[in-house]
């Protein structure tokens, strides 16, 4: 089994990164403290906790520090799965922290970790992560987009549908405003230079401010959200409808993050600004040379 070997008294810097393709994980190491200091590689406000929470494709640095007794303790990875009644696997994998000095047969000390849909968990941390650099934060706001992420069903067009579908009403299917992900026949860039209906522009350079809410058409669910080419300031969240009237937003030092788990319910309110024209977020032309796309090449499929 997969260990690593630690001097007493010696801190280290641990790289976690979560390389499943759709499930969430804690991550934690019995009888230790895991110390945060960054996030989608932006430094954070050091963050001491148990366990840490990644979503799929999110990466974190936490310091951990071999100040407990000689001994080898588990290092442990377990499922986060806040929708109801999904199949999912519920198996735990485990390494270990191994102090030199230890016997190769004593026993290890097992890593507790939260609940597989321990929600309260996942608030903790995010409620107490804060950006290390505030300077860049979006203090006012030029586009404003409100977007609802959920679960929905599609029909289901197989034959034989208790085989092939996961019901008889269709399959399940991740959806953005009621509508779920259909591969387009031409590119976002072709769409927007031949001016096609339905690729979003913000002008270069704006402030942009996304409300992304959770929605429970078919349940309730943390949904990791990842924006191409960006990272962005997480400047709220909460439970339950986003109500900008009543809603707390952080625009001293939120964290800098470019993949964020929109809670179980409720909603979070992300922003950045409009500079990087090679996303999928299309950004209108601005002026100068480097503020300007360039026109599709000309031998650019016409199929």
């Amino acid at each position: 089994m997969h260990h690593i070997d630690v001097v007493p008294g010696k801190t280290y810097l641990l790289t976690l990164i979560n390389a499943a393709l759709n499930m969430e994980v804690f991550f934690g190491i019995a009888e230790h403290k895991l110390a945060i200091v960054e996030a989608d590689a932006e430094y954070t406000k050091p963050l001491t906790t148990d366990r840490v929470m990644l979503g799929p494709g999110q990466t974190m640095n936490v310091l951990v520090t071999a100040d407990q007794r000689i001994g080898k303790y588990s290092m442990a990875v377990g499922p986060y799965m806040s929708a109801r009644n999904v199949a999912f696997q519920n198996i735990t994998a485990v390494a270990y922290f191994q102090y030199l000095g230890a016997l190769p047969n004593s026993l290890s000390l097992p890593a507790k970790l939260p609940r597989f849909n321990d929600n309260l968990a996942v608030k903790t941390i995010m409620s107490g992560l804060r950006g290390l650099d505030s300077s860049k934060v979006p203090k006012e706001i030029d586009t404003n987009l409100f977007v609802t992420v959920g679960l929905n069903v599609n029909k289901c067009r197989s034959k034989n549908p208790k085989q092939n579908c996961q019901s008889n009403n269709g399959t399940m299917a991740a959806s953005m405003n009621n509508i779920s992900f259909i591969k387009p026949p031409v590119s976002i860039l072709e769409a927007y230079y031949k001016g096609i209906e339905g690729a979003k522009v913000v002008e270069y350079g704006s402030r942009v401010q996304i409300i992304l809410q959770d929605t429970g058409t078919v349940t309730t669910e943390n949904h990791p959200i990842h924006l191409h080419g960006y990272s962005f300031f997480v400047v709220g969240f909460g439970t339950g409808n986003y109500n900008p009237q009543t809603a707390s937003l952080n625009l001293v030092d939120p964290p800098c993050m470019n993949t964020i788990g929109v809670p179980v319910g409720g909603w979070a309110a992300i922003r950045f600004k409009a500079d990087n024209q090679a996303t999928v977020l299309i950004v209108k032309n601005g002026i100068g040379h480097l503020e300007t796309l360039p026109h599709p090449p000309a031998d650019l499929p016409r199929c």
